[in-house]
């Protein structure tokens, strides 16, 4: 109290910044700064008010306030220090969270491709064992037709027992055996028509213009 700004103990650079400021401030200016200092060895924060002083409209002088804002300033910085760390952690943790998403959406549909490919492989198995099965009924029934014009000398009950033993592997509305002979084909016996004398006795020459020769080739 009492001393002009060039009696105190600070350095010549700010006492010329504090002179400014009050000449401003008497020009009829309001200054407001932060500002740190070194006081007895550690670094305070000051807030600054100066505002001139009228009488009528002439300026007399100036108030000025000066404020140690320095726990309020570390408090605020470690305020902030905490914001931005938890800041960081929610991006990590987010970062984390849609990685392990991303990698669940891959599991998923790696494990519908894997099960897609098992339906397709039983699918297709199903299909050989049916397949499978229809062959050997098929083989069968030749194997039962074959033995019985082995096993009979009668022509026209082996043609019966070939027709029955068809019938069980491909169902037919009409269907005829026919003999291989030379250079023709003869139909020796039918089911499916009213009256198989219609068709038997029919010969087909080999090769020929009619799907009998594709069958034989």
């Amino acid at each position: 109290v009492g001393k002009r700004i060039e009696d105190l103990d600070v350095s010549t650079d700010v006492k010329a910044k504090w002179t400014e400021q009050d000449r401003q401030v008497l020009d009829g200016k309001t200054h407001h700064e932060e500002y740190r200092i070194e006081v007895e060895g550690e670094s305070k924060a000051y807030e600054n008010f100066l505002s001139p002083v009228r009488v009528g409209d002439t300026i007399v002088g100036l108030v000025g306030v000066a404020m140690d804002i320095t726990e309020r300033k570390r408090a605020k910085e470690a305020l902030q220090e905490a914001h931005d760390e938890l800041e960081l952690r929610v991006q990590q943790r987010t970062a984390e969270l849609v990685a392990t998403n991303e990698q669940l959406e891959r599991e998923i549909a790696e494990r519908k491709r894997a099960e897609e490919a098992v339906r397709r492989s039983e699918a297709r198995y199903r299909q050989l064992f049916e397949q499978t099965q229809a062959a050997l009924a098929e083989t069968q029934a030749l194997y039962h037709a074959v033995t019985a014009v082995a096993s009979t000398l009668r022509q026209d009950e082996a043609i019966e027992h070939i027709l029955e033993q068809l019938a069980r592997v491909v169902p037919y509305d009409s269907a005829s055996v026919q003999l291989l002979r030379e250079g023709y084909l003869d139909v020796v016996g039918g089911r499916g028509w009213s009256d198989p004398a219609v068709v038997v006795g029919h010969r087909y020459p080999v090769p020929g213009d009619n799907p009998n020769t594709i069958v034989i080739q």
